[in-house]
């Protein structure tokens, strides 16, 4: 595959550097048991927008229960906090 590798080189490239820094703050993911009342910690989602458009929170929740739906029975329970 072209541009993997350095041609005569046989070395890897270093991807870290490639990655674009994490910008913006980290929210944490959890899933709200009103069963047991109780909170479950599910994972964490990082803003990577670097101008604020008025819904960012109302867009990482959607983003939060699409990617975490199908680990819980009731997505609706699906709730962010910043950290």
């Amino acid at each position: 595959m072209k541009g993997l590798f350095k041609e005569g080189s046989g070395q890897k490239k270093n991807y870290k550097k490639m990655l674009p820094p994490r910008k913006g703050p980290v929210f944490k993911v959890y899933y709200k048991d009103y069963l047991n009342d109780s909170l479950s910690f599910m994972g964490t989602i990082i803003e990577r927008r670097n101008w604020e458009r008025g819904n960012n929170l109302k867009t990482l929740l959607f983003k939060a229960r699409k990617d975490y739906s199908g680990q819980v029975k009731d997505p609706s329970a699906i709730i962010i906090f910043s950290s």
